[in-house]
């Protein structure tokens, strides 16, 4: 997500000593805000889903990149050859007469690329990855109790939790205005 030279930058950090301890850092605080939101922010990768039919468009989970699907594909295997009758608006896929995809459920199979370059994540998302790097790194050492067991109960402390988010300023705002919601 992050370029381990912005990490290293944002954190005034000149050696090499502890590229590993941030390279894992910024790996952590990726997942603990994929997590959160319920989206993908790391490097593009390819992406395929089945989704229902019967409605005016298709829910995607991710933002296709150059809102383009590669494929789409009936439940009987066969593809839909024009992609130009297609309209993607950032999660959703439009007819382009704008009628309903026919079908029902679990009709539709569409594989398209989702991601972003290192210099391409969005700045609030790239900012909320270096406090909590740089909350974990300033604290590093002294964080306290991290697990215990009593019998057979046994008790580990997460990476980032809820109240890292909370506690550093701007971080949950930029959690809420990311979080992916359902739509039924």
């Amino acid at each position: 997500m992050l370029a381990l030279e912005d990490v290293k930058a944002w954190l005034k950090v000149t050696g090499t000593e502890d590229d590993a301890l941030l390279t894992d850092l910024e790996a952590r605080a990726q997942a603990f805000l994929e997590m959160q939101t319920g989206r993908y922010f790391g490097t593009p990768k390819e992406f395929v889903e089945v989704l229902d039919g019967g409605r005016e468009a298709l829910r995607l989970l991710e933002e296709p990149r150059d809102n383009d699907p590669t494929t789409i594909e009936e439940w009987d295997g066969s593809w839909i050859d024009n992609l130009d009758d297609v309209d993607v608006t950032t999660f959703w896929v439009f007819r382009q007469d704008r009628t309903c995809w026919p079908g029902g459920r679990r009709h539709y199979r569409v594989t398209y690329t989702a991601g972003y370059e290192p210099d391409e994540v969005p700045g609030d998302i790239a900012q909320a990855a270096l406090d909590l790097i740089a909350d974990k790194y300033r604290y590093r050492g002294n964080e306290g109790l991290q697990s215990e067991t009593l019998g057979q109960y046994s008790y580990t402390r997460a990476d980032y939790t809820r109240a890292d988010i909370e506690r550093i300023p701007g971080v949950q705002t930029t959690v809420d205005a990311w979080r992916h919601v359902s739509i039924p």
